[in-house]
């Protein structure tokens, strides 16, 4: 039988924080769904914490651990495993609400089979002492928006995409180092994929990750990239690499 939902985490070297995300699932009370894990050749007691749990899931749970290409190569491979309609991008670093699989289930029974929407949830974003600082949500606006200005138009840690919608348009790019998500997104976008939103709370942020520590020259390069994809007019080029710097820097001022 096909589960209903596959939920996949990348990590590497992640044994401060792995147990917690694993918890996380270990918690749910909805339980048609696989559990997959890509670590990226971890030297550190990753592996060794992920084999303690294993057992615990009865079957459910199965990991690999061998080195990669990036983060985008590590969610295509978990995504290639997944065997269920929906898959969900659980980061080693953050966590799941308790109640999270049985939310997206009860909202999935709004759509008929074949007809299954990006579904983009509220995430908590949290800083020192597992602090609430603030909660992200999306809506069509905000997606309309993002398409636009290039930027992520669901919450990425909050988004779970039909297994059928990867098939259709494709997988990550592993030419970038920290916004494939957005070219996955903006790809999605065009392509006219339906995305519905659920207002309720299903995972928790933790600063200091990938996206929110990556340094400016992967920045840059990314950017560049991702203008050259989608834009092949010099001019457009220019203008959305210079207005994106034009920000980039802006926002790097504001918050020191």
């Amino acid at each position: 039988m096909t589960e209903f939902i596959s939920l996949i985490t990348v990590c590497w070297n992640s044994e401060k924080t792995i147990a917690r995300t694993i918890e996380s699932v270990l918690k749910q009370c909805f339980t048609n769904y696989e559990y997959i894990i890509i670590d990226g050749a971890s030297t550190d007691r990753t592996v060794d914490i992920i084999k303690q749990y294993e057992p615990l899931f009865k079957g459910k749970l199965k990991y690999a651990s061998e080195p990669d290409k990036g983060i985008y190569d590590a969610f295509n491979k978990g995504i290639r495993q997944a065997t269920g309609k929906y898959v969900w991008l659980v980061n080693s670093d953050d966590y799941i609400e308790n109640d999270a699989l049985q939310l997206i289930y009860n909202f999935s029974q709004n759509y008929k089979d074949g007809e299954e929407p990006i579904i983009s949830g509220i995430m908590n974003v949290r800083g020192e002492k597992n602090k609430i600082l603030y909660q992200v949500q999306s809506s069509p606006e905000k997606v309309k928006a993002a398409y636009r200005n290039n930027t992520m138009g669901t919450i990425h840690p909050a988004t779970i995409v039909p297994k059928r919608i990867y098939d259709e348009i494709g997988l990550y790019d592993i030419n970038y180092k920290i916004i494939g998500d957005i070219d996955w997104f903006k790809r999605a976008y065009k392509a006219n994929m339906p995305i519905a939103f659920l207002k309720e709370v299903i995972t928790n942020f933790n600063t200091g990750g990938v996206s929110t520590a990556s340094d400016n020259k992967k920045s840059i390069k990314d950017r560049k990239y991702l203008i050259s994809k989608f834009y092949p007019n010099f001019f457009q080029r220019n203008y959305q690499f210079l207005k994106w710097l034009a920000m980039f820097y802006l926002v790097k001022y504001i918050k020191k």
